[in-house]
């Protein structure tokens, strides 16, 4: 991974068994709605026993019932439990009560055989981005600057009324990030 400092680095930090983390919101970000893009950054982890969230814009969606569901990503990026990055979207023309894999899009990179050069528990600073190109639905990981992963979306991202963009946790704070991200961008142009 890349050398950084800590100085102009964003920190984030767990605080203890009950969910209380640091992050940063940006409050409805419109100009970040788009449909192909590359999300981008530099990554140095604190902790490593559990889900990580890196950078999520969640979905708002309104069952029949009229209760609002936060969970669903419009699109969300995560380190698993196993190191790995997980890269998760909803299709925006399924219902919350269909099938969950109608729903919702996990990509994942490789398991660590198959990407043996990074170990994101290392304590080293490592770029991680994945790119969404809306023309062929086509999402793209990449994990130092290597293209690890490669598959098809099958729908365009959406978004929903008032999503938000997440840095480090959520609302609901599950999984929140304990470690740096610097130079995290995202651009409306892919890798």
């Amino acid at each position: 991974g890349g050398a950084f400092a800590e100085q102009g680095s964003l920190r984030f930090k767990q605080e203890g068994l009950k969910g209380k983390a640091s992050m940063l919101r940006v409050s409805n970000p419109s100009a970040l709605r788009l449909t192909t893009f590359t999300f981008e950054t530099f990554v140095r982890r604190s902790s490593y026993a559990e889900w990580q969230v890196i950078a999520v814009m969640p979905g708002r969606l309104t069952t029949d019932a009229g209760e609002k569901i936060l969970n669903w990503d419009s699109w969300g990026i995560r380190f698993t439990e196993q190191n790995r990055l997980h890269v998760r979207f909803t299709n925006p023309a399924a219902t919350p009560s269909a099938n969950v894999g109608d729903f919702n899009k996990t990509i994942m990179s490789p398991a660590k055989e198959n990407v043996p050069w990074f170990n994101g528990a290392d304590g080293s600073w490592h770029h991680i981005a994945f790119s969404v190109d809306d023309a062929t639905h086509t999402v793209k990981i990449y994990i130092d600057y290597r293209l690890v992963t490669t598959e098809n979306l099958g729908f365009s991202v959406g978004y929903f009324d008032g999503s938000d963009l997440y840095l480090g946790a959520t609302l609901q704070t599950a999984g929140p990030f304990d470690g740096y991200l610097a130079q995290t961008r995202i651009s409306d142009t892919v890798l």
